[in-house]
């Protein structure tokens, strides 16, 4: 900007330079030829009066000088010439002064040589006796003064221009410099030129509405970049040229790409034929669809052209994972497939029985083993419907009523219910664990042990035998996991149709399963799907030829407020903490209701404070009534290593209770810390009821075999 506010100034201040030169020129000229004309009339008066009294005497005295003095007689010709012989020169009678003086007594004229670049003026005056004096003077033309004066005339320009140089520049810079110092971010804070002032106002009103502009699309871009974050389905967005304008995550970790690969092309993360095809078909038709195997995933991709007036302005690709679809579909036309077929056979056996009947075809002594074949028939249809009805029942969904279950119970009436099926494979069911109280739904836990045992039975050997067990694996945040466990000494399967067969409808390892083992190849199915109902999970192990283990394992939210779940459960140890007074110290709700109910189940009376600052002044209100403290350490307000410092600063006997800490935090570290604040046991969490009443029970004991305050005893 500078350099172009220079050039300006120096341009104009040249141009005015020379125009000015010019115009002072042609003045001067122009000033200087009028002087020397009325110099010229005056010599001419002068010089016309000498000539009237001295004739030729006068005219010879002359010298040559600047002027020139003809006289010219009437008829034209020279008397006498100041400079030439006069009788070398012409007639002057058609000379325009010449003749303009003879006519009305004085005359002018001005003539210009172009190879001399001069101009000649004239003045003529007629005398008394009728003759013709005539001066002339020569004068240069603008162009030669302008030639001859071309030195000096440079020489000022070259002086002028270096001086206009150096104003231009320092005049350019007091231009420039304020304007390079404006605050554009701030324009009405700044002390500028009263001219900017109204671009100044109208830079801070864009300013104001670019900042707004801008705060809309970046909530627009926020609510998108949300809404297509959170979106399970792949989203491209793509230009006019198959650039990467935006892509979510789902995409990103569909094509193994990374935000990185925003403006790049879309061919270098995705080079799919396919897709690429897919593309350019949207980009002539508006819309393709094509289906591409990802990962073992199907996705289906939807692609839409993004026009505008009639051009295409981008692409978006959307990616649809229609695996669970396909799969569904697929095991919809294997399940009606496979349907058909296992109805049909046992009609085919019923009908061809009831024919060769009918018929009079089958002899008295075989009609009893043809009536038996149609009845086991019959009855295998039966089971086979049972089954089906079952898996659409599942299929159906729906919210389940719960009751208290145990799931001990529960083995033990299907193995009684299968006892004769047992007996009749000479097959021994051993039913063994502990009882496992839990709100579930009754009927679809039979059902998954029922079928379990009824598998194992069908699938063992003759003096085979069965094992199950119950048992509770954990508990953790109001969610007790309890885990079932049946071993068989069967026959055994494989471990690729474990792995890929073993729960897919009418799925059976041996070709002869459905007739020597009586199984339609539902069981399997149905337990996975409820199961699934129940938010559970079954692994396998088998052993072609030595059997096979089921372990299911199922979650069950524990409501310990429930009557009824609360009747069911064991209170064997119930007596252990009767009379202790317990301040249970927790600032989480489901952790403080779950130890509550465990020390009340054991007699214990249960004080409750919900952080550190409430226990201290619990303790300090009745320092002697607490056997025992139960101390969260992460709580808030005050944690649990402060409130233990400050309970063990009070007096004697609030300072002297037992402090137990409960924390996930189950490292040797942590348990140094809690001792060194005062802590006189550590339990970790997931707390176990029965060590939790172990040591409360240490303690108390301790506590009253002394009379001194307890000390801090590393665990």
């Amino acid at each position: 900007m500078t350099k172009k506010i220079f050039q300006s100034i120096l341009l104009v201040a040249g141009a005015v330079l020379l125009a000015s030169l010019l115009i002072i020129m042609g003045f001067l000229y122009s000033y200087f030829g009028g002087v020397e004309e009325n110099q010229l009339r005056d010599e001419l008066s002068l010089a016309s009066a000498a000539v009237e009294s001295s004739g030729t005497d006068y005219l010879s005295q002359l010298t040559a000088g600047r002027y020139r003095l003809t006289w010219i007689a009437a008829d034209g010709s020279v008397l006498y010439d100041t400079r030439t012989d006069a009788e070398s020169l012409e007639n002057h009678a058609s000379r325009a002064e010449v003749s303009q003086a003879l006519s009305t007594g004085t005359g002018e004229s001005t003539r210009y040589s172009s190879t001399l670049m001069e101009k000649t003026m004239y003045y003529a005056q007629r005398l008394t006796d009728g003759t013709v004096l005539r001066i002339s003077i020569s004068r240069a033309t603008v162009g030669m003064i302008a030639v001859g004066m071309l030195q000096p005339l440079l020489l000022v320009l070259i002086v002028a221009l270096i001086l206009s140089g150096v104003l231009a520049r320092r005049l350019s810079r007091r231009i420039v410099d304020p304007l390079n110092s404006l605050d554009l971010e701030h324009p009405l804070d700044n002390d500028a030129y009263e001219e900017l002032s109204p671009l100044l106002k109208r830079i801070h009103h864009q300013h104001v509405e670019i900042r707004t502009q801008l705060r809309e699309l970046r909530e627009k871009t926020d609510e998108f970049t949300q809404i297509t974050g959170s979106m399970r389905e792949g989203l491209v967005l793509l230009d006019e040229h198959g650039d990467i304008l935006s892509i979510n995550a789902a995409a990103q970790a569909l094509f193994g790409a990374d935000a990185q690969c925003v403006g790049r092309d879309f061919l270098t993360i995705e080079r799919s034929h396919e897709i690429s095809a897919a593309i350019q078909a949207a980009a002539d038709d508006g819309h393709s669809e094509v289906r591409a195997e990802r990962a073992g995933r199907i996705y289906q991709f939807d692609i839409s052209r993004i026009a505008s007036d009639g051009k295409t302005i981008g692409t978006v690709i959307l990616a649809f994972d229609i695996t669970e679809q396909e799969f569904a579909e697929r095991n919809r036309r294997e399940f009606t497939a496979n349907v058909s077929h296992e109805l049909k056979t046992p009609l085919q056996g019923i009908i061809g029985s009831a024919e060769l009947i009918e018929n009079g075809m089958v002899r008295p002594d075989d009609l009893p083993r043809f009536v038996g074949h149609i009845h086991t028939e019959a009855a295998r249809l039966v089971t086979l419907i049972d089954d089906i009805i079952r898996l659409s029942q599942l299929d159906e969904g729906g919210e389940l009523p719960t009751e208290p279950v145990d799931l001990l119970t529960v083995s033990q009436e299907a193995a009684e219910t299968l006892q004769d099926a047992a007996a009749a494979r000479q097959v021994m069911v051993s039913v063994q664990g502990e009882p496992t109280v839990i709100p579930g739904v009754r009927r679809l836990l039979y059902e998954i042990v029922y079928n379990l045992c009824d598998n194992a039975i069908k699938y063992n050997r003759p003096n085979g035998r069965i094992d199950t067990y119950t048992k509770e694996l954990s508990y953790e945040n109001g969610t007790v996991w309890y885990e079932f466990t049946i071993t068989d000494t069967g026959v055994g399967m494989s471990e690729a149709f474990v792995k890929n067969e073993l729960f897919r409808p009418f799925t059976q390892e041996k070709s002869d399963a459905r007739t020597q083992y009586k199984g339609t190849g539902l069981g399997m199915s149905i337990v996975k799907e409820l199961l699934n109902k129940l938010g559970g999970s079954i692994q396998v192990s088998s052993t072609l030829g030595q059997g096979t283990t089921f372990a299911f394992r199922l979650p069950f939210a524990v409501d310990t407020q429930d009557k009824e779940t609360q009747a069911f459960i064991s209170t064997d140890k119930s007596c252990k903490l009767a009379g202790v007074q317990v301040l249970l110290v927790e600032d989480n709700e489901i952790n403080m209701e779950i130890a509550e109910f465990y020390l009340t189940e054991r007699g214990a009376a249960v004080a409750k404070a919900w952080n550190g600052r409430e226990a201290v002044e619990k303790v300090k209100a009745e320092p002697r009534r607490f056997d025992v403290v139960l101390m969260d350490v992460m709580m808030p307000v005050l944690d649990g290593l402060a409130a233990t410092r400050e309970i063990r600063a009070l007096p004697y006997p609030a300072a002297g209770v037992p402090i137990l800490a409960m924390t996930a935090q189950d490292t040797r570290e942590a348990a140094q810390e809690c001792k060194d604040a005062g802590m006189n046991d550590y339990l970790a969490k997931p707390v176990d009821p029965n060590r939790m009443a172990e040591k409360i029970l240490h303690w108390t004991r301790q506590q009253a075999e002394t009379s001194s305050p307890a000390q801090p005893a590393a665990t």
